[in-house]
């Protein structure tokens, strides 16, 4: 088993973005559904990062675009989103804003369809079946 060593500081950043990600599905909109919860997740984070406010609200605005998967993937997807805009905020890159919303889409619909498949179909089933 390997091993993941955190500093303090940013195990306490991993734990801002978990339990704000708890609140993610209340945070729904008919037109950007869980956007506006992903985008508050990440505000701390990003603000730590993007010193600059211009920055900053780009960066907001870039994670709080359409998105909706299943929860219980989403900190698989914010950490890969996160690191994605610790680059760039140390080496920018003239296309974050398709790269992050290209990884997003990329992942929400597959891990979409494999966790209502197992969460609400399988897992479901077999609780039923040993209660």
């Amino acid at each position: 088993m390997m091993k993941l060593s955190l500093t303090k500081e940013e195990r306490k950043d991993v734990n801002t973005i978990f339990g704000r990600g708890l609140t993610v599905m209340a945070e729904m909109t008919y037109v950007r559904m869980q956007g506006p919860g992903f985008g508050w997740t990440m505000m701390p984070l990003l603000r730590k990062i993007y010193q600059n406010d211009e920055d900053y609200y780009a960066a907001l605005e870039r994670n709080m675009m359409y998105f909706n998967t299943n929860p219980a993937f989403l900190p698989f997807i914010q950490g890969i989103v996160y690191s994605m805009e610790k680059e760039n905020a140390k080496q920018p890159m003239e296309n974050i804003n398709e790269s992050v919303n290209g990884i997003k889409v990329g992942l929400m619909g597959p891990l979409a369809g494999l966790g209502d498949s197992f969460f609400t179909g399988t897992l479901r089933v077999i609780a039923a079946g040993v209660g």
